[in-house]
């Protein structure tokens, strides 16, 4: 069976004339086939079938694995409103610094890696726990962050103060 490391290398060097956001389709689509427990496919299912309520799990699932309509779903993180309020809770102001949200996971047992999912060029990779937090707050656009598949995450909407620790 073929690691992670393996198969985005793969899949990268398969389709070099190809935008980023469908290369990361296909790396999602190739991880699916090749290896149902591989890391990025467990982040992502958990954060959906976790905190995302469930009227829109299935289509959401659907759309994020399809190569074709996984950049528009990420696009409509941006002004996302389908999040299961009973397991997001919102940021106060004063702690939505990297900082300060770093301190707020690795509280609550997240671990030194995570798993990125949104709108942006680091999609679908998984980095160390401050970088990715620096990063998607940089970035501002709307983003997934999964520390613990299905327990513990972040999420950033686009809208300002829209910050969320996710946790079941």
């Amino acid at each position: 069976m073929k690691n992670v490391a393996t198969l985005r290398t793969e899949c990268r060097s398969s389709a070099p004339s190809q935008s980023a956001t469908e290369d990361r389709g296909k790396l999602s689509q190739r991880f699916r086939i090749l290896d149902d427990n591989a890391m990025p496919i467990l982040h992502e299912e958990g954060l959906i079938r976790s905190f995302i309520t469930p009227e829109r799990r299935q289509r959401f699932l659907q759309r994020v694995a399809n190569l074709k309509t996984r950049g528009k779903q990420l696009e409509e993180l941006n002004h996302f409103h389908h999040l299961d309020s009973r397991y997001a809770h919102l940021i106060p102001p004063q702690y939505q610094t990297p900082a300060r949200v770093y301190a707020l996971l690795r509280e609550r047992g997240a671990p030194d890696t995570c798993h990125v999912m949104g709108d942006s060029d680091f999609d679908g990779q998984d980095l160390p726990l401050r970088e990715a937090i620096e990063r998607v707050l940089d970035h501002q656009f709307g983003h997934f962050i999964s520390c613990i598949p299905g327990k513990l995450g972040f999420f950033q909407d686009e809208d300002a103060g829209q910050r969320y620790i996710l946790e079941r």
